[in-house]
């Protein structure tokens, strides 16, 4: 059988669940199904998926009973877990890393070093990694991926009021995603009396309520505090999500650092018009036709008194970059109350590139 045909059998060392690894893995999963491959899951953590899935995922597991020993081995995981250094059998192994820094630690260089090939989603991630000295020939670029039939007919679009800007962001409350330049920027670009919305998708189920609360609190001690929502729902699938998406006029993602950004994309394929700013993953599929973008002149090390403590860096958010972000949010914002705004075309077909089918042929064309 030619490498990479259908039929080709592929150890998936991954998570299937509702975080944003655990979505890459999922939708990879089907999407080597779906050509035709015999992918075997061996699980990282607790499997949580749709039941519409359960077969294909159940073919998955009963694989395991008698994996390919010399199929390549694809182990999904953060670049600093020891489960990189997992793999099936005597195949090829390759890691798929998903970072947001550009520095990394000798332990995390060891671990993805290891590996016959280091797989990461964007071309920003691979000249990171070749900075931080790992071998050239090694490294692949494999994007990824939107589902296009979810995020371009919802089903159950959530109401709102038709006669506000609607602005919506997702992605759990952390400092690397801006929270926190977003609710001055927001409050500096309207008043109270402006028709404008701001709704949240944003609590971070691995912290406590506590912590989550001092986000709240900080939108709430703003001016603008009585237009802004916050959801505290954590999604088994996608599609409410895809409803909270497809009521907004526009989508906001001014973070720091992001390793690929799901979200932003997903909001592309639905047409909406979107802010974001110039830097780190998603510049694989952002430009000035698709996006407004907001400018990065510097970089600030990355510290956020938890997950990140200082080694490395990050896009630095200041005055500059928040005038950007005020001016965009009121060209939409004053496009949208003229009934101007238009759909955003460029953003409809980038997302056409970026499918979940390709980033599984892409996956096969880095390991074999």
């Amino acid at each position: 059988m030619p490498q990479g045909a259908p039929g080709m059998q592929l150890n998936l060392i991954a998570p299937i669940c509702d975080t944003g690894y655990g979505t890459v893995g999922l939708n990879l999963l089907l999407a080597l199904a779906r050509a035709g491959h015999e992918p075997a899951l061996f699980p990282r953590g607790q499997i949580e998926a749709d039941n519409a899935h359960a077969e294909v995922i159940q073919a998955a597991l009963a694989r395991r009973a008698g994996p390919g020993l010399e199929a390549p081995t694809v182990t999904l995981a953060q670049h600093a877990a020891p489960d990189l250094l997992y793999r099936v059998g005597r195949g090829p192994h390759a890691v798929f890393v998903i970072f947001e820094l550009d520095t990394f630690e000798p332990d995390e260089l060891y671990r993805m070093g290891s590996a016959d090939r280091i797989i990461t989603c964007s071309q920003w991630g691979a000249e990171v990694l070749a900075k931080n000295g790992l071998p050239g020939e090694r490294l692949r670029v494999v994007p990824l991926g939107v589902d296009s039939d979810l995020f371009t007919n919802p089903p159950n679009p959530a109401p709102r009021n038709d006669n506000e800007t609607l602005f919506f962001s997702t992605g759990k409350f952390e400092f690397r995603k801006g929270y926190d330049f977003l609710s001055v920027a927001f409050s500096q670009a309207f008043t109270p009396e402006d028709p404008v919305r701001l709704v949240l998708h944003a609590w971070n189920a691995f912290l406590g309520d506590e912590y989550n609360q001092t986000w709240v609190d900080l939108f709430a001690n703003t001016p603008m505090a009585n237009h802004v929502e916050i959801s505290r729902e954590r999604f088994e699938t996608q599609e409410p999500l895809a409803g909270l998406m497809a009521r907004a006029d526009c989508g906001l993602f001014l973070s720091r650092a992001e390793g690929w950004n799901l979200g932003l994309l997903e909001m592309m394929a639905l047409g909406k018009p979107v802010i974001a700013t110039n830097y780190s993953g998603h510049t694989e599929f952002v430009n000035e036709q698709n996006c407004r973008l907001i400018d990065i002149t510097e970089t600030d090390p990355a510290n956020d008194g938890l997950a990140f403590q200082g080694q490395g860096n990050w896009a630095m958010l200041d005055a500059p970059q928040a005038q950007q972000a005020i001016a965009h949010l009121r060209a939409v914002h004053e496009a949208k109350q003229a009934g101007t705004l238009a759909p955003n075309t460029a953003g409809i077909e980038t997302a056409r590139q970026f499918s979940w089918d390709a980033a599984a042929a892409r996956l096969i064309e880095a390991v074999i």
